[in-house]
């Protein structure tokens, strides 16, 4: 599709190989049951529903021409997929930051974070807050900290490798 941009396609590519655990080209129910099962609680018969919506062929697998042709269906709900690994680091990244274990991260935290990294300035971090504190509470929760990070892997790819 002409509309595709190489970020989409790489993503795209990514994900179908984690839910494609075995390799061999093609996700199976019970692959398909098991990478989503590590997003959220998801039945049986909602695996089923979906295999038979994505499954256009009906072979019983879902091939990467058919799981492309519904993530471009389908784009908001890809694009919040995540490979374990990212979810891991995000949740040692968010740790790291909230040095006090009260599950967000305050300004005085986020500024000792970035600090670490390099100088920055209360005004920066000021700003930082309010880009990421979307509900506008003065605290960076998990959730917040989560849609910063999907918008902004390489960032937080990078963070990764300071926080480590």
């Amino acid at each position: 599709m002409a509309d595709d941009h190489p970020q989409d396609q790489t993503e795209r590519h990514r994900i179908f190989k984690s839910f494609d655990a075995n390799g061999d080209g093609k996700i199976s129910a019970a692959e398909l049951g098991h990478a989503l099962n590590q997003i959220g609680s998801i039945s049986s018969d909602e695996v089923q529903y979906m295999m038979k919506e994505i499954d256009t062929d009906g072979d019983g697998f879902i091939s990467f021409e058919e799981f492309t042709h519904f993530a471009r269906a389908n784009r908001g709900l890809i694009k919040d997929v995540d490979h374990p690994q990212d979810q891991a680091e995000r949740d040692r990244i968010f740790k790291s930051f909230d040095t006090n274990g009260d599950g967000k991260i305050s300004a005085a935290e986020l500024g000792h974070a970035l600090n670490q990294i390099g100088s920055v300035s209360s005004d920066e971090v000021q700003y930082m807050m309010k880009e990421i504190d979307t509900d506008g509470d003065g605290f960076i929760s998990f959730e917040e900290f989560t849609d910063f990070a999907r918008a902004n892997r390489g960032l937080i790819k990078d963070v990764a490798k300071i926080f480590h």
